[in-house]
């Protein structure tokens, strides 16, 4: 065997096939549509001032909408059936549906998905993908790539194995964008939260100048052109573009919902490719008139269109891909066309106005593209008809055997057809640390928010028409409110004296809750280049975090923003629930005293104090009592009632609110008692705590932990810490939740330089809860030297991000108000254990806060309901 060369790698032989059986194989893979100019004619772009001149309801060819319309009507006959179990029976109709695992099993393909087989087959399925001029033999050769809304990776994968194993002689230099899975303001519909390959390959992700991936941001693109033009040089050989949304709730207009999304991945891929260089789109159906002005920019724009439908691309769903070849450059454009294109890159674009006017789409070319429309529209209904007859139908074995026969030829017919080889787990771009590096591995986070819908399209239909009152009076959220009940006997104060006296379990190991809530910090003092301040504009929302169960945090926003009880004017009405508060106070001191001495193997705290952060950061001990400060809240109430009755005006209402809100959380507001001056601070084996209102919780616009103010308190608070405890102290740190990753960077930092951590959720009344973060023992010193050092480079940064606009609506020349999103890499916030306890501490505390709500929302409701009747 020459050198260089890869011995094929079979696992098994493959089973003979019969000639028709083979012959339905090879029909999967033909699925092929070519855009050409006829003889004669020629094809040109209209000048920069028709662009998006024309009402979009405009379209080419009235036929394409009644092949819409005929394509809908088979997909409404699947309303009626469970989404769950039309997918399982999907999956076992569809004919190249062991593909991905023979290829694994054949080539131990890294990071091997349907996606991972798509692209290979467009790889290596006899169009050249790959430009002949990249390919140039010897050993400079170069291929340079760029992959828009690519996560989790797998088409960067695929190319890797091709390259490697069909081009050894060229260099793979690439780089990728998409929505960043830790970015707080994205969604979880809106992304693939599957982040493994992200994490292995940080340096070659490009999330734009504000942090988010959005492809669908002008100043992102910009930055990505910035970053291709340092790293690629003249620009890029491939360029590919697979992003989509998730479009269950609509499927009839997916087409129409991607639009936007998929003209600016166009207009990037324009401005990034070189001469010669190619282009693979992901579209889907080709019925409206953003598809058609598409194609026509990009058959006159590349020297070949290609539209082709994989094998491994399921036969039912509307997905095609575009595969353009041979870049002409941008100087055939006309002038300032591509610049009017790029003016054009926002998510409102195709919304309102067409491309190019329908007038200037040529005959020619509509008809060409009515035929491929056609064409991959009746594969569509016709394997959705299919699947239907087979879903109603009793089929029988033989029918059943024959697709299960094509089902098995069609796995070994790619790996022959498309050459796919082996790959050593040495060349994969997810490589493990080397042994003895002392690296701790992080935590794969491939993704647990985003879970496949269940259940009719009719009942899901049904379920958005129902309101939110409705959800809650019929028991909806009963399942979140158990859970809220099973919580608060954890956290219940008579807790420990029950369990005192219990063994541990029958293994040997302790059957307390608690136990999973203490985290072990390192003995290594952190590495000096761990800390790195990253930028972006101040966020809006808190929808996503890697730190917590993602479908929880979307049920606690909806709650959030629709629960009654959290409207100001309904204040005073909430304010009523509140109980005694002496015993609340007492029940919250003994909780933390108990606590803290367990974390002390027994022993009394030398030291603890309580971080009050509100407009004035301090350091509280006991020169406070819990009993005046309760009372201090309820004569605010009190005086609010006695001054509006129940029917308040929303002014005043709002005021209650504010008058207590909660950690700054909502813009720092006043405190609702005076400060406490820090020489009255003393060494005493007590703590003081103040209970933080829930209603100001869940009014804050970022949930918790994402306001400016409440982070540069926080950064504040720590500067405060060094200055006045001692080694051996405690620190009770009131924290909202640590969803943020600004907020796990102070946890991380506060692991550094205390022995142990821990959390309570306290819920001293209906009215208040408190998460508290327990820092125990201050470590010497010198061991935090490090951490003390960055504290005051942060709040550096902190303070300038902050003071750029202290309106928060951008500065004189229209720059967003800036923040701190970052200073501890990801990839270290999910090492373990911390990773585990970030998503206990954010589990435990929003199910606390979603449980009360409910709670507070139904007992709401019924009293409206009582004095209705």
């Amino acid at each position: 065997m020459k050198s260089g060369q890869r011995k094929r790698v079979r696992v098994e032989e493959a089973p003979p096939i019969n000639a028709a059986v083979l012959d339905e194989v090879a029909q999967l893979f033909e699925k092929r549509f070519e855009f050409r100019v006829p003889p004669g004619e020629t094809w040109t772009l209209p000048e920069a001032r028709s662009v998006f001149s024309s009402p979009a309801a405009q379209q080419p060819h009235a036929d394409l909408q009644r092949l819409k319309k005929d394509l809908n009507e088979v997909k409404g006959r699947l309303s009626d059936k469970p989404l769950d179990v039309w997918h399982e029976h999907t999956a076992a109709t569809n004919r190249t549906g062991h593909v991905v695992g023979h290829v694994r099993r054949v080539a131990g393909a890294e990071l091997c998905t349907q996606a991972w087989c798509k692209f290979h087959e467009l790889l290596a399925g006899g169009l050249p993908v790959l430009p002949p001029s990249a390919l140039v033999r010897g050993g400079g050769s170069r291929i340079n790539s760029v992959h828009l809304c690519e996560a989790p990776g797998a088409f960067i994968c695929s190319l890797n194995h091709y390259v490697r194993t069909h081009q050894a002689a060229c260099k793979l230099c690439w780089l990728a964008t998409t929505l960043n899975p830790f970015h707080e303001s994205n969604t979880c519909e809106s992304m693939i939260p599957d982040a493994r390959l992200i994490l292995h390959t940080a340096a070659r992700w490009c999330f734009g100048a504000d942090d988010t991936g959005d492809a669908m941001c002008l100043a992102n693109l910009r930055r990505l052109q910035e970053r291709a033009r340092d790293e690629l040089g003249h620009g890029a050989h491939l360029v590919t573009a697979d992003g989509s949304f998730d479009c269950q709730g609509n499927p009839g207009e997916q087409e129409a919902c991607v639009a936007p999304l998929v003209f600016c991945e166009t207009v990037t891929a324009l401005a990034l490719l070189a001469p010669g260089g190619s282009f693979v789109l992901k579209l889907f159906t080709l019925f409206e008139h953003s598809s058609a002005c598409l194609l026509f920019l990009l058959v006159c724009t590349f020297q070949e269109v290609h539209v082709v439908k994989p094998a491994t691309s399921k036969a039912g769903n509307s997905e095609l891909y575009v595969v353009c070849l041979g870049f002409r450059g941008r100087h055939t454009f006309p002038p300032a066309l591509l610049e009017r294109l790029e003016e054009h890159v926002g998510p409102d674009a195709c919304a309102h106005t067409a491309l190019f006017p329908a007038s200037r789409l040529p005959p020619s070319f509509t008809q060409q593209l009515l035929a491929c429309a056609t064409m991959f529209q009746k594969l569509q209904a016709d394997t959705i008809l299919e699947n239907l007859w087979l879903f109603e139908n009793d089929a029988g074995e033989e029918r059943w055997a024959h697709i299960e026969a094509v089902r098995e030829a069609a796995a070994w017919f790619y790996t022959d057809r498309f050459d796919v080889q082996p790959l050593a787990r040495r060349d994969w771009l997810m490589q493990r640390p080397p042994r003895g590096s002392g690296a701790p591995p992080f935590q794969s986070y491939s993704g647990k928010g985003k879970q496949r819908q269940v259940g009719t399209y009719n009942q899901r239909k049904e379920l958005e028409s129902l309101s939110w009152r409705e959800k809650v009076m019929q028991g909806y959220f009963e399942p979140d409110m158990r859970t809220f009940d099973a919580l608060l006997k954890i956290d219940s104060p008579s807790r420990d004296a029950a369990r005192e006296g219990e063994g541990e379990g029958a293994d040997g190991r302790s059957e307390d809750p608690a136990e999973e809530r203490v985290l072990e910090c390192s003995q290594d003092p952190p590495d000096e280049g761990t800390f790195s301040v990253r930028h972006g504009p101040a966020l809006t929302r808190v929808a996503n975090s890697p730190f917590c169960d993602v479908k929880l945090l979307e049920r606690l926003n909806e709650a959030r923003a629709k629960a009654a009880v959290v409207r100001p004017a309904n204040a005073v009405w909430l304010s009523g629930q509140h109980r005694d508060g002496s015993r609340s106070a007492a029940e919250m001191e003994q909780r933390v005293r108990a606590t803290l001495m367990k974390l002390l193997n027994g022993k009394e705290p030398r030291g603890v104090y309580y971080m009050d952060i509100g407009q004035q950061t301090r350091l509280a001990s006991v020169g406070q009592t819990l009993c005046a400060q309760l009372n201090a809240m309820d004569d605010v109430i009190d005086n609010s009632r006695k001054n509006k009755s129940q029917s308040a005006d929303e002014s005043s209402a709002s005021a209650v609110v504010h008058s207590a809100q909660p950690d700054g959380a909502c813009g720092g507001g006043p405190s609702v008692l005076p400060p406490t001056p820090l020489d009255t601070c003393s060494t005493t084996r007590d703590t003081a705590l103040i209970p933080k209102p829930f209603v100001g919780v869940l009014s804050s616009p970022l949930l918790y932990d994402g306001d400016v103010v409440f982070q540069q308190n926080l950064v504040d608070g720590l500067q405060l810490m060094f200055s006045h405890l001692a080694e051996g102290d405690c620190l009770v740190l009131p924290l909202p939740a640590a969803l943020t990753r600004f907020s796990a960077g102070i946890i991380f930092a506060l692991s550094q330089c205390f022995s142990r951590l821990s959390f309570l959720n306290l819920s001293p009344s209906s009215f208040h809860i408190t998460t508290v973060l327990l820092c125990v023992g201050l470590r010497h010193p010198s061991f935090y030297k490090g951490v003390k050092e960055f504290i005051s480079v942060l709040q550096h940064a902190v303070s300038n991000a902050g003071e750029q606009c202290s309106d928060g609506r951008g500065d004189r020349e229209g720059n967003v108000r800036q923040q701190v999103l970052e200073f501890v890499p990801i990839e270290v916030l999910l090492r373990e254990p911390l990773y585990t306890f970030l998503l206990k501490l954010n589990t435990d505390t929003l199910q606390y806060r979603l449980g009360l709500l409910l709670q507070l929302e139904k007992l709401f409701h019924h009293k409206i309901s009582g004095l209705a009747t």
